[in-house]
This record gives C-alpha cells, structure tokens and sequence, in this order.
C-alpha cells in the first residue's frame, strides 16, 4: 500500500516547545509523537516556528516562505527589517540575504508569570537610523501582537516613518484594529486560515498571498 502525507502548513503546539514552568506539558512533544505514531511519508510545514518543531517531527518537509515574503515587500518597499526578538534573528537574517535588504534586531521581555505578557521591547540601533525610514517586521506568527505593538510604538517613538509586518501564519486573535494603531502594511499567507476581511482592505493596507506545494 501507499503511504500518505501530511500538508500542515501551521504546526499547532509549535509555540509550545519547552516547558518553562514546573508542571506544564511539552505540548509540542505530545503532539509530534502522534504525528509521528501516523508515520506518514512526507509532512509538509511551512515556516516551522523553531528548530525543536523540525526536530520533533520525523519526514518533515518545510515549505519555503520567503517567496511570500518578497510578494509583500514588493509592495510596502522597506529601508530595513527587523526581528523582534532573539528568537527571530537567523530568519530574518536568512530574509535579508535573499531579499537584499538591511536589518536590524530587538529584543522583548516577557512577564512570564504574567502569561507571558511584553514588558518592554529594545531596538538594538540609534535612532539616527531609523528616522524617517520604512521598517519591516517579520515573524512567523501573529497571535494577539503584543510583540509586534510594542515594538512598532517603539519605532515610532524612535523617529520610524512607516511599519510595515509580514508574518507566515495570522491569528490575530484580537483583530487588526490595534495593530494598525501604529502599524501601517500587514501581510500574512493563508497558510493559518482565510481572511475575509481581506476584501474591504486595499493590498497597500493588508496582503494575503496564497501557499502552494
């Protein structure tokens, strides 16, 4: 008989890939081990959240995003992108090579018997280069935005003419509205689900680019 295979663009569990807290489940763990227990021949993911999905899950096949990433950047046209956390560099950096763009980096810290809450964001640049410049957020995932608020209020404080975020899978599980408080150009892949709302935005405001094998 043939074997079948997965196509999982977003890996649920994947935000929870260690345990931080004693007594909380390794979410991620249980889940792959029955992805794995199915033994498909292929699991396709895109954008695996971090080295612990790849490495949970056996034939995975990760889905190359950066296509998507170029789509959007062709339209908000940015001076430079950043991550937004430690966790982001690598990506972004991967991102800036292939789209020829300069970045930056920030970090965030979490309140984490706070559910996790943003504390506070620091961009690791002067402001000087900043100031009156496009910058581009990218990440993999956009639940609530906190990170990415923040952030961009930081970059607006800093002098930022323009903010724009493109991430791989959109929750946005508290709507766009307090996001384009200080954000401008929102892009996102329907590899999460599909976005109605996308019909009564303009593309300049909010991109959605399809994911394909």
């Amino acid at each position: 008989f043939k074997k079948l295979s997965l196509y999982m663009p977003y890996v649920i569990y994947a935000r929870q890939d260690r345990v931080i807290n004693h007594g909380e489940p390794f979410s991620l763990k249980a889940f792959a081990n029955l992805i794995n227990f199915l033994d498909f021949e292929n699991v396709y993911m895109v954008d695996p959240h971090s080295p612990v999905t790849t490495g949970a899950i056996n034939n995975y096949v990760v889905i190359p995003h950066k296509r998507h990433v170029e789509s959007a950047v062709s339209i908000f046209k940015p001076d430079y992108l950043i991550a937004p956390d430690e966790g982001a560099v690598k990506k972004t950096l991967d991102l800036s090579l292939f789209l020829e763009v300069p970045f930056i980096t920030a970090a965030k810290v979490r309140d984490l018997k706070n559910r996790g809450k943003v504390v506070g964001t620091t961009v690791h640049t002067k402001p000087e280069t900043v100031v009156g410049k496009k910058i581009f957020i990218t990440d993999d995932i956009c639940d609530g935005g906190a990170t990415f608020i923040e952030l961009a209020r930081v970059l607006r404080e800093m002098g930022a003419a323009s903010i724009g975020l493109f991430v791989t899978f959109g929750i946005f599980s508290k709507g766009l509205d307090p996001l384009y408080k200080y954000i401008d150009f929102i892009s996102t892949t329907n590899g999460f689900r599909d976005y109605p709302e996308a019909a009564s935005l303009p593309e300049t405001k909010f991109k959605v680019t399809n994911i394909n094998l």
